[in-house]
């Protein structure tokens, strides 16, 4: 499964047969007696599938942990608010233990919007970036966009597994 031998190959069935290559069937079935292609072919694609599902399993296990990680985080939430409520209750500001010093503390002020629409423009922030969709529809349609154009399209392999 070298793909540098495979393209050795190919190029010598190539230089010794180029009458082939105007034939597409003659030549694909060349390449399947004179060289390894399609065994090469196969077992890269075996290996592309097998890939993808070790992909797929990974998106999954991350997605359980995740989902994990937030249970955790809103155990200790709650946990952190019933610490709280103890601390006040007992009216107590500040607990020495073993595992951790607990303290209530004031928090920071909040900043609180009660009218956006008041807002002068100097406290909001714009974020801009290109609409792409739009841009690519409109050089599609031949309009010209300054500063943007379409690039030439790059060949890419489809895969259909039936």
């Amino acid at each position: 499964m070298n793909p540098d031998l495979i393209r050795a190959q190919i190029a010598s069935l190539r230089a010794l047969h180029p009458e082939l290559v105007e034939d597409e069937e003659s030549w694909l079935l060349a390449l399947e007696s004179e060289t390894d292609l399609t065994e090469t072919l196969r077992a890269i694609e075996r290996k592309r599938q097998e890939t993808a599902g070790l992909a797929g399993g990974i998106v999954y296990a991350v997605a359980q942990l995740h989902a994990r990680q937030e249970r955790f985080e809103r155990r200790e939430t709650v946990l952190r608010a019933i610490l709280f409520k103890l601390l006040q209750a007992a009216d107590l500001r500040k607990v020495e233990l073993p595992e951790a010093t607990l303290s209530v503390r004031n928090g920071t002020p909040k900043v609180v919007i009660t009218d956006e629409t008041a807002l002068p423009d100097d406290f909001f922030r714009v974020v801009r970036e290109p609409d792409k969709s739009f841009i690519k529809d409109c050089l599609k349609e031949g309009d010209i966009v300054p500063g943007a154009m379409l690039s030439n399209a790059e060949p890419c392999l489809s895969v259909r597994v039936k």
